[in-house]
């Protein structure tokens, strides 16, 4: 017996997949804007975006990959913190202003 019940594990697995999507789509987002306007913070938002959405898809969203849950969801939480956390700094550094 799993000691999860359906509800949690339900709730569980749509956060670590919407963190995924959320990123994915940052990724897009920033892939555009750069194709449009070629600005290197549109470049560099790409990569951070490609690089924790493929992250959390490579070690939280393949369930072969690490059978626990919590440490999925841990591990999506970490990559999103750490999107939220350096997104802002690396574009800044590469050139955006407000």
């Amino acid at each position: 017996m799993s000691k999860y019940n359906t509800k949690t594990k339900w709730l569980l697995f749509w956060a670590i997949a919407l963190t995924d999507v959320f990123l994915f789509s940052s990724a897009i987002n920033c892939l555009f804007q750069w194709l449009a306007y070629g600005r290197n913070h549109d470049l560099t938002g790409l990569i951070l975006s490609l690089t924790g959405a493929f992250i959390l898809y490579f070690f939280a969203v393949n369930s072969k990959r690490e059978a626990n849950l919590n440490k999925r969801f841990a591990l999506s939480l970490c990559v999103f913190g750490a999107w939220a956390l350096l997104m802002p700094l690396a574009m800044k550094l590469f050139g955006y202003n407000y």
